[in-house]
Protein backbone atom coordinates (compact mmCIF):
# COMPACT_ATOMS: atom_id res chain seq x y z
CA UNK A 1 0.00 0.00 0.00
CA UNK A 2 1.09 3.54 -0.67
CA UNK A 3 1.28 5.42 2.57
CA UNK A 4 0.88 9.17 2.53
CA UNK A 5 2.92 10.99 5.11
CA UNK A 6 2.68 14.66 5.79
CA UNK A 7 5.60 16.80 6.85
CA UNK A 8 5.31 18.98 9.93
CA UNK A 9 4.97 22.20 7.85
CA UNK A 10 2.11 20.58 5.93
CA UNK A 11 0.32 19.59 9.14
CA UNK A 12 0.67 23.09 10.54
CA UNK A 13 -0.38 24.63 7.20
CA UNK A 14 -3.45 22.43 6.84
CA UNK A 15 -4.41 23.16 10.45
CA UNK A 16 -4.12 26.88 9.71
CA UNK A 17 -6.25 26.49 6.60
CA UNK A 18 -8.92 24.59 8.53
CA UNK A 19 -8.99 27.37 11.14
CA UNK A 20 -9.35 30.01 8.42
CA UNK A 21 -12.28 28.18 6.85
CA UNK A 22 -13.95 27.67 10.23
CA UNK A 23 -13.27 31.31 11.13
CA UNK A 24 -14.92 32.53 7.94
CA UNK A 25 -18.15 30.81 8.96
CA UNK A 26 -17.88 31.48 12.71
CA UNK A 27 -19.56 34.46 14.38
CA UNK A 28 -17.41 37.58 14.06
CA UNK A 29 -19.71 40.35 15.29
CA UNK A 30 -22.62 40.16 17.70
CA UNK A 31 -25.46 42.63 17.20
CA UNK A 32 -28.46 43.02 19.51
CA UNK A 33 -31.75 41.71 18.07
CA UNK A 34 -29.91 40.53 14.93
CA UNK A 35 -27.55 37.97 16.41
CA UNK A 36 -24.13 37.08 15.10
CA UNK A 37 -22.71 37.87 11.69
CA UNK A 38 -20.05 35.74 10.00
CA UNK A 39 -17.42 36.73 7.45
CA UNK A 40 -18.99 35.04 4.46
CA UNK A 41 -22.33 36.89 4.76
CA UNK A 42 -24.12 34.57 2.32
CA UNK A 43 -21.43 34.94 -0.34
CA UNK A 44 -21.26 38.71 -0.30
CA UNK A 45 -18.63 39.36 2.33
CA UNK A 46 -14.88 39.65 2.45
CA UNK A 47 -14.97 36.11 3.79
CA UNK A 48 -15.24 34.89 0.21
CA UNK A 49 -11.75 36.32 -0.38
CA UNK A 50 -10.54 34.60 2.79
CA UNK A 51 -11.97 31.29 1.51
CA UNK A 52 -10.31 31.82 -1.89
CA UNK A 53 -6.97 32.53 -0.21
CA UNK A 54 -7.46 29.44 1.97
CA UNK A 55 -8.00 27.34 -1.17
CA UNK A 56 -4.86 28.77 -2.76
CA UNK A 57 -2.99 28.11 0.49
CA UNK A 58 -4.20 24.50 0.47
CA UNK A 59 -2.73 24.05 -3.00
CA UNK A 60 0.54 25.64 -1.88
CA UNK A 61 0.76 23.44 1.21
CA UNK A 62 -0.15 20.30 -0.73
CA UNK A 63 2.57 21.02 -3.31
CA UNK A 64 5.03 22.10 -0.58
CA UNK A 65 5.44 25.61 -1.99
CA UNK A 66 5.65 27.19 1.41
CA UNK A 67 7.11 30.53 0.33
CA UNK A 68 3.85 31.31 -1.46
CA UNK A 69 2.12 31.09 1.89
CA UNK A 70 3.82 34.35 2.83
CA UNK A 71 1.68 36.06 0.21
CA UNK A 72 -1.60 34.32 1.05
CA UNK A 73 -1.12 34.74 4.82
CA UNK A 74 -0.23 38.42 4.44
CA UNK A 75 -3.20 39.07 2.14
CA UNK A 76 -5.53 37.28 4.55
CA UNK A 77 -4.16 39.30 7.46
CA UNK A 78 -4.59 42.52 5.45
CA UNK A 79 -8.22 41.67 4.66
CA UNK A 80 -8.92 40.93 8.33
CA UNK A 81 -7.24 44.14 9.49
CA UNK A 82 -9.16 46.14 6.86
CA UNK A 83 -12.43 44.63 8.06
CA UNK A 84 -11.63 45.32 11.72
CA UNK A 85 -10.71 48.94 10.98
CA UNK A 86 -13.87 49.39 8.91
CA UNK A 87 -15.99 47.88 11.70
CA UNK A 88 -14.41 50.04 14.40
CA UNK A 89 -14.84 53.14 12.22
CA UNK A 90 -18.53 52.39 11.63
CA UNK A 91 -19.02 51.75 15.34
CA UNK A 92 -17.28 55.01 16.23
CA UNK A 93 -19.45 56.92 13.72
CA UNK A 94 -22.58 55.36 15.18
CA UNK A 95 -21.51 56.37 18.69
CA UNK A 96 -20.88 59.94 17.51
CA UNK A 97 -24.29 60.17 15.83
CA UNK A 98 -25.94 58.73 18.91
CA UNK A 99 -24.21 61.29 21.13
CA UNK A 100 -25.42 64.12 18.88
CA UNK A 101 -29.04 63.00 19.36
CA UNK A 102 -28.86 63.65 23.07
CA UNK A 103 -30.18 61.66 26.01
CA UNK A 104 -33.71 60.79 26.90
CA UNK A 105 -35.45 57.45 27.03
CA UNK A 106 -34.56 56.43 23.47
CA UNK A 107 -31.03 57.76 23.82
CA UNK A 108 -30.44 55.54 26.85
CA UNK A 109 -31.89 52.51 25.09
CA UNK A 110 -29.82 53.15 21.98
CA UNK A 111 -26.71 53.67 24.10
CA UNK A 112 -27.32 50.33 25.83
CA UNK A 113 -27.75 48.61 22.47
CA UNK A 114 -24.57 50.17 21.12
CA UNK A 115 -22.72 48.93 24.18
CA UNK A 116 -23.79 45.35 23.47
CA UNK A 117 -22.27 45.31 19.96
CA UNK A 118 -18.98 43.50 19.97
CA UNK A 119 -16.53 41.20 18.32
CA UNK A 120 -17.11 37.46 18.59
CA UNK A 121 -14.94 34.34 18.84
CA UNK A 122 -14.51 33.84 15.08
CA UNK A 123 -11.70 36.41 15.06
CA UNK A 124 -9.61 34.13 17.25
CA UNK A 125 -9.95 31.32 14.70
CA UNK A 126 -8.90 33.64 11.88
CA UNK A 127 -5.89 34.87 13.83
CA UNK A 128 -4.82 31.32 14.68
CA UNK A 129 -5.29 30.31 11.04
CA UNK A 130 -3.06 33.12 9.83
CA UNK A 131 -0.47 32.14 12.44
CA UNK A 132 -0.68 28.56 11.18
CA UNK A 133 0.17 29.66 7.64
CA UNK A 134 3.13 31.69 8.87
CA UNK A 135 4.11 28.75 11.06
CA UNK A 136 4.21 26.44 8.05
CA UNK A 137 6.56 28.87 6.31
CA UNK A 138 8.75 29.04 9.42
CA UNK A 139 8.90 25.23 9.73
CA UNK A 140 9.57 24.63 6.04
CA UNK A 141 12.99 23.24 5.16
CA UNK A 142 15.37 25.87 3.82
CA UNK A 143 17.24 25.26 0.59
CA UNK A 144 20.92 24.55 1.07
CA UNK A 145 23.36 26.69 -0.81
Amino acid sequence: MNEVTLERPQLVGFAGIALLVLGAFAPLVHLPFVGSINYVANGRGDGMLVLLLAAISAYLVFTRRYRGLLITATLTAAICIFTLVRFESALSDAHAKLASLGGGLFGGLADTMMGSIGLDWGWALLLLGICGLYGAVFLAPRPVG
